[in-house]
């Protein structure tokens, strides 16, 4: 194999790497946002949806745990600023280190 093809595949497997990482951090930040609820309260221990029994029990029917343990998370839909820009530098960064990888490998082969 030519150099010119072995580092065609060097690239090739780089990039498929970085996409890789970037898929994951997508599929990692929509389960994320799916957690957090449906904008409604949600238990504090393990995000039952307590909407409509709030007022009617003091424990959370899915997991036991009482609501003045744990707390009830407010209504809510978006993520976390912090949590955005972790998605943020989690997803451009893979691409980001590959592309100055292969400027390295072009310039210094």
């Amino acid at each position: 194999m030519s150099a010119t093809g072995s580092f065609l595949i060097v690239m090739l497997v780089i990039f498929s790497g970085a996409l890789l990482i970037e898929a994951v951090i997508v599929i990692l930040a929509v389960m994320l946002y799916r957690k957090r609820g449906k904008g409604e309260a949600t238990c504090g221990g393990c995000g039952y949806a307590v909407e409509g029994i709030l007022g009617t029990t003091e424990t959370c029917p899915e997991c036991g745990v009482a609501f003045a343990e744990k707390g009830i998370r407010p209504a809510s839909r978006g993520l976390s600023r912090m949590s955005l820009l972790i998605i943020f530098i989690g997803a451009f960064l893979p691409m980001v280190l590959a592309g100055g990888f292969i400027f390295f490998l072009i310039t210094y082969r």
